[in-house]
């Protein structure tokens, strides 16, 4: 009789990423639209049909996905921090 396995915890799938990758690093994406290159926020504009909220959410989901892209190979987790401090400054995109 064959028995069900137990998914994988978070530890185990940290543990086995550190393992895989020989690596530790962890990145953390902090949105702060000061940060984010202009052509990023350009296209999030266009995009959002002058609703500045949705044109700031598409600005940092368009960059932190070129991120994680970007460190899939080294890093075993990425991780947001402050979540919403970059809200407080969408008129930094110029809306």
């Amino acid at each position: 009789m064959e028995t069900a396995q137990s998914p994988l915890t978070f530890t185990d799938r940290l543990i086995e990423g550190i393992r895989a990758k020989r690596s530790i690093l962890n990145v953390g994406l902090d949105p702060q639209v000061q940060f984010i290159p202009p052509h990023f926020c350009e296209v999030a504009q266009a995009l959002a049909k002058h609703n500045p909220f949705e044109a700031v959410a598409r600005a940092f989901l368009m960059f932190n996905e070129r991120i994680i892209d970007a460190v899939e190979p080294f890093a075993v987790s990425v991780k947001p921090h402050r979540l919403l401090r970059g809200i407080r400054h969408v008129g930094n995109m110029g809306l």
